[in-house]
């Protein structure tokens, strides 16, 4: 993990001093009693899971903390807060559990902190999670289907196409929520944010940006949330189930977020100035929305994409007529090495598996192995591609131009697929679904 270990150690050295402030040979502070799930329980996740238990005791907690830790004593979906909490009656919280990441090891528990008087009991329960297997259903293709109007058309795996909406608007950007089942579509003209059940086939609730400068930029999904960069300098946190606005964090009102990445304990945004260009990352906290760095950079973010360690990004852009490759670490505010590959600016780049990436210059489709520092020459192309997935599970590169979208079997670069719809492509997105 990139990230340095000082921030693990000083959580671990916080837990134990909690834990010290009783000693083990002491009465505990109150009596907690886990009523559901039972011990050892097995979660699959994503999933959305009810914690219940009992406090008795003969002095009442201040407040109630509900976690759900890794073997490091990490946090994984965050925490529930009860104040003043009831004695002697079955208390309960609600969690969502996205799926794991490579990084959050076993053993897991739930931690229930109780603070009495400022001082603090753990009582750690055992759970055990695991992954639900993740299966490719097909693709969406957002195309120009007249002035101002957006056409959703869904490919299943065989490539049989379904109609899903057309709405009014330009295609922005998109996501798509593997926990909730849902697409989020961004457009302008007019500026909407929609959400489309991908189980039912139909547009759920959409909502507009706020003032000033009513535009969207860029929308992603994380957990139950889904994040939308907007035109008055904020980026807005919105349920994504109902639309409804979750958190909005700080504004900045010289500069506009063109590009988000939504991490463990940070949403990054990619901000230019309203007057004369500057760039920057800027760093938010999840929870709170303030903001905790600003960082100035001297080149155009074509694209964020995950990194192995997911409280970093990697960041990919241009400087010179040169594409580039780093890593960001919002923490500490700083950047990895910057690695040039040398072969012309990047148009478009997708994460591929860990520690590899693809990218596309105007004419080429490269490999890149990014601790390396390696790119590998996979195809050159007939047109400027405006988008390139590769789907995990069946090893294919979709290559997207304004006119087709081309499927490559890789390594080898076989052609195996064509789309060509009778109007403009705008953009694409992979649904995958949990079985």
């Amino acid at each position: 993990m990139k990230r340095s270990i000082l921030p693990v150690f000083i959580f671990s050295l916080l837990l134990c001093t909690f834990a010290s402030c009783r000693k083990t040979d002491d009465v505990p502070l109150v009596h907690i009693a886990l009523i559901s799930p039972d011990e050892n329980t097995l979660w699959r996740l994503p999933d959305t899971v009810s914690i219940s238990f009992k406090i008795t005791g003969d002095q009442a907690p201040d407040h109630v903390t509900v976690r759900i830790v890794n073997r490091n004593y990490i946090p994984l979906f965050g925490e529930k807060h009860i104040d003043a909490p009831e004695m002697g009656v079955e208390l309960s919280e609600t969690m969502v559990l996205h799926a794991l990441h490579d990084t959050d090891e076993a053993p897991y528990y739930i931690l229930i902190s109780a603070s009495v008087h400022e001082e603090y009991q753990n009582n750690y329960f055992p759970v055990k999670l695991t992954n639900k297997p993740l299966a490719y259903q097909g693709v969406y293709l957002f195309t120009k289907a007249s002035v101002n109007q957006t056409a959703l058309t869904f490919y299943k795996s065989g490539m049989e196409p379904v109609l899903l909406a057309r709405v009014s608007g330009n295609f922005i950007a998109s996501d798509i929520s593997d926990y909730y089942q849902k697409l989020y579509l961004i457009t302008d003209i007019p500026a909407r944010l929609r959400a489309f059940s991908l189980t039912d086939q139909q547009q759920v609730w959409e909502t507009e940006p706020l003032l000033p400068y009513p535009v969207y930029t860029d929308v992603k999904t994380d957990a139950d949330r889904i994040y939308a960069g907007m035109g008055n300098g904020q980026i807005t946190a919105y349920s994504g189930l109902t639309g409804q606005p979750k958190l909005v964090a700080e504004r900045l009102t010289d500069s506009i977020p063109e590009k988000i990445a939504v991490l463990d304990e940070f949403v990054v945004g990619y901000y230019r100035s309203r007057i004369n260009g500057y760039r920057s990352l800027v760093s938010f906290y999840k929870v709170s929305g303030v903001k905790k760095h600003r960082y100035p950079i001297d080149f155009e973010l074509v694209t964020f994409l995950a990194h192995e360690d997911p409280a970093n990004v990697v960041v990919v852009g241009n400087r010179d007529n040169e594409g580039l490759f780093t890593v960001f670490d919002p923490y500490k505010n700083s950047f990895e090495e910057t690695v040039q590959p040398g072969v012309g600016s990047i148009e478009t780049a997708c994460a591929a598996w860990e520690g590899a990436y693809l990218f596309a210059t105007a004419d080429k489709l490269y490999m890149y192995q990014y601790d390396e520092h390696q790119e590998k020459l996979l195809k050159e192309l007939n047109d400027i591609p405006i988008a390139i997935m590769y789907e995990h599970v069946s090893g294919t590169v979709f290559v997207a131009y304004s006119g087709a979208l081309v499927l490559y079997e890789y390594p080898q670069m076989m052609e195996i697929a064509r789309i060509e719809p009778e109007n403009e492509i705008k953009g694409l997105a992979l649904f995958y679904r949990y079985e």
